[in-house]
């Protein structure tokens, strides 16, 4: 290259692909917010909470959700104990290196929404069992009430005057001449 003067103007050289990408790594690990000409703004990633809120809000959101069915445990995670456990637990995840990319690391947000969704998925399927099982006796009621009523129609209609040769077996009625 040759050196140029202040009042020349410089043309930039060609770049490769692998130049231009390492040139917006660059531009990424001095936080610049500014693109790159042709390049598309980078997305600003969302604030991750601290480590100590992360472990306390997993324990509340457990703890809410097997509550209903262990009634004793809301007591035993107070909001103040499971605060109290995510301070305490932090600074040894941290010294460890446990838990570097928050509690379920890249797929935290898929495992945060399964936790919160599969226990609403059980309360439909329990609560569906339960509106089936309260119909199941009006159901078979009515099933006994429409046999017996069907029973007793046959049998009267085709038993005829007494004195026919007829059998009778078990509600049925087998006529004979």
């Amino acid at each position: 290259m040759n050196p140029t003067t202040e009042n020349e103007e410089t043309s930039a050289p060609e770049q490769s692909g692998e130049q231009v990408q390492d040139l917006a790594a660059l531009h990424a690990m001095a936080n610049d917010a500014t693109p790159l000409p042709g390049e598309a703004p980078a997305e600003v990633a969302p604030e991750k909470a601290p480590l100590a809120d992360e472990i306390s809000g997993m324990l509340k959101m457990l703890s809410a959700v097997i509550a209903p069915f262990f009634p004793t445990v809301a007591e035993i995670y107070s909001e103040e104990r499971c605060d109290a456990i995510g301070e305490g637990v932090a600074p040894l995840c941290r010294k460890y290196g446990w838990l570097e990319g928050g509690i379920g690391g890249k797929y935290g947000e898929e495992i945060m929404a399964a936790v919160i969704v599969l226990p609403v998925a059980w309360s439909t399927i329990e609560a569906v069992k339960g509106d089936l099982a309260a119909r199941r006796p009006k159901q078979e009621k009515t099933a006994a009430a429409l046999a017996g009523a069907d029973i007793e129609r046959v049998t009267q209609a085709d038993a005829g005057s007494p004195g026919q040769k007829t059998v009778t077996i078990g509600g049925v009625i087998v006529g004979g001449s």
